[in-house]
């Protein structure tokens, strides 16, 4: 979990690769059960032919953060922008399983006589250009206190928001306090990849509900 993941996988996860269609001649018949034969013969091929999930593997002792999953019934999932998510269920017995979290925006927010409630660790008048570059102009020269209490719905509000959790609540390996996915650096380099910053966004909102 040390580094973002730079490379995502098409297929949809815990999915398994799309069936053989069934034979309708001879003749299909037997070249279905050669090409099966062909895969059992090597366990590369057969591990292709398996579902995403099944193939997660963790060190014995792993802490595992994991988030709920976005579909009503369904398991929880390995937490990471990646969009390979193995099912948690399917780690071995011997890894602890931590739910992700982070405090939501109105928790870094809020303030009492203009002094903070829960402190930070970087000041609050750092310029939002300063954490992440090429910002909507608009924003650029705002204070971080600012986008929270003032711009909350925007994109940048959202990474300083994760930013603040990657600062406060990120640990390796994560604890039941420290349970935020990634790192502040991590986050400011999802921003810089514009390929993921929405995923990643839309992963750390997901996330980021505790308001105490």
């Amino acid at each position: 979990m040390n580094n973002p993941e730079t490379s995502s996988d098409s297929s949809a996860p815990g999915q398994p690769f799309e069936a053989i269609p069934a034979a309708s001649t001879v003749k299909d018949l037997n070249r279905r059960r050669l090409l099966l034969k062909g895969a059992a013969s090597t366990g590369a091929t057969v591990a292709a032919l398996q579902p995403i999930g099944a193939l997660a593997t963790f060190p014995s002792g792993s802490t595992v953060l994991t988030c709920p999953s976005s579909v009503a019934g369904a398991k929880e999932t390995n937490c990471t922008v990646s969009g390979v998510q193995s099912a948690a269920h399917s780690f071995a017995s011997n890894i602890t399983k931590i739910p992700a979290g982070g405090k939501a925006i109105s928790y870094w927010s809020a303030t009492t006589n203009g002094v903070l409630n829960k402190p930070w660790n970087c000041s609050t008048s750092t310029k939002v250009s300063a954490l992440f570059p090429y910002c909507n102009s608009t924003y650029s020269n705002k204070t971080l206190l600012d986008m929270l209490k003032n711009y909350s719905g925007t994109t940048e509000a959202g990474y300083i928001c994760a930013y603040l959790n990657g600062t406060n609540f990120y640990s390796d390996p994560p604890t039941n306090i420290k349970c935020f996915p990634y790192s502040a650096a991590q986050v400011q380099a999802y921003w810089n990849d514009t390929k993921k910053r929405a995923s990643a966004l839309a992963l750390f909102q997901r996330i980021s509900t505790q308001t105490t």
